[in-house]
């Protein structure tokens, strides 16, 4: 006789549940989505914006690479915003993200029954101009940081252009949710 005594034990073989790091997570001490976090999110297109940069060729070719890589960075970018936006009115009450950023990623907060003051500066649009320049900082940091020795070549022609393009695209969001 078996040690068992004649019994079998059928344990399930299910693969391990592990918890998704796919998605941009905050934590409540963050003060700006616009951080490494944000850069790791966006890791493939931001490798794909190096290499156009190290390609350093100029021309309609590495001109449209440019908009087809700023483009990725901008759906990842929005892809996990959206995220962000589609938690419960008011998550971002108790984060320590600035102001700017909290009307853009809890947009539903305006409707809580607490939230005039809220509601108020929401409605002035202002903080979408704030969103933008903290997105055309952040992509020129990342490049100066990737490229320190022509760092001073990332200027206010590209800051422009990269906020340009999270205008038009912030702008569109705005109005077609």
């Amino acid at each position: 006789m078996s040690a068992q005594g004649g019994r079998n034990y059928l344990l399930p073989s299910l693969p391990p549940i592990i918890p998704s790091s796919r998605y941009f997570r905050l934590s409540p001490s963050q003060t700006t989505i616009f951080n490494g976090h944000l850069a790791y999110a966006c890791r493939y297109g931001l490798r794909q914006l190096f290499d156009v940069v190290e390609a350093r060729k100029n021309g309609y070719q590495v001109r449209d690479s440019r908009i087809d890589t700023l483009n990725n960075i901008l759906r990842t970018f929005l892809f996990h915003a959206n995220l962000l936006q589609k938690q419960p009115a008011g998550w971002s009450k108790d984060y320590q993200l600035e102001m700017c950023e909290k009307y853009w990623l809890d947009p539903k907060r305006v409707h809580l029954p607490d939230e005039e003051a809220f509601r108020a500066e929401y409605e002035k649009g202002e903080w979408v101009e704030e969103v933008e320049r903290r997105f055309a900082l952040w992509l020129n940091k990342r490049l100066q940081k990737r490229f320190p020795h022509i760092a001073k070549d990332f200027d206010d022609a590209e800051y422009h252009e990269w906020r340009r393009n999270i205008r038009r695209t912030l702008r569109y969001r705005l109005r077609h949710p």
